[in-house]
């Protein structure tokens, strides 16, 4: 009897392991369509960038800055806590997620109106919480959805939104230095939102200082 209580469980997971993996390949149909988000509508760019690329090099960043900021605190003292570099990794690799649904909007829809702007984290969250992860198991989904909608405050948050502005600069950076002068107002406004917020974690302030630097020869 015993031994066919285990040939059923083993059925049944063999069952459930088989709906999951599906559910798992229709999630990443959505991952890939961020390789075919553009992003940069509205703007000559030299060298296109789609969303997941974008998403490559603000993991990057934003696990630099981690460890940098770890290191200064480390060195500092005064018992400051250190930045949780899984965190900060995960909330990277999904913070564009709900593009692959709708879209990449420019930064002119965005700020031009606030009310855009307020209407498209509206519409991503309805989709983090209803579309995107539908039909993954269940405590994989709600984890998902956590890493996107929870903590939003926390410090290694904070930390994804600057590496979010910061890797802006760093691509736009390349499209001047390689003697693009149609995107310098996209570096001002990249300039200007980092503005009172450079100086928080000295890692990044440098790094802005660097660019800044780098693309003055080419202005």
């Amino acid at each position: 009897m015993h031994r066919e209580e285990n040939v059923s469980n083993t059925t049944l997971d063999t069952s459930l392991l088989k709906a999951t993996a599906n559910n798992a390949l229709s999630f990443l149909e959505q991952v890939y369509a961020l390789c075919q988000t553009q992003r940069y509508s509205g703007e000559y760019i030299l060298w296109p960038q789609d969303v997941a690329q974008h998403t490559i090099a603000v993991q990057h960043i934003a696990l630099w800055i981690c460890l940098m900021e770890n290191i200064r605190r480390k060195a500092e003292g005064g018992g400051q806590p250190q930045l949780h570099r899984g965190l900060v990794l995960e909330k990277a690799l999904f913070h564009d997620l709900p593009e692959a649904m709708i879209g990449d909007v420019s930064y002119v829809a965005k700020h031009m109106l606030s009310q855009v702007g307020e209407v498209i984290g509206d519409l991503e969250e309805l989709v983090v919480q209803q579309v995107l992860f539908q039909g993954l198991q269940e405590t994989i989904a709600m984890r998902y959805q956590a890493i996107i909608l929870a903590d939003t405050d926390s410090e290694e948050a904070k930390i994804v939104r600057y590496a979010d502005m910061i890797e802006v600069l760093c691509r736009i950076r390349i499209e001047i230095i390689g003697g693009n002068r149609h995107v310098q107002h996209v570096l001002r406004n990249g300039l200007q939102a980092m503005e009172g917020r450079r100086t928080r974690y000295p890692c990044v302030n440098e790094l802005i200082t660097q660019i800044e630097q780098d693309v003055a020869n080419y202005s």
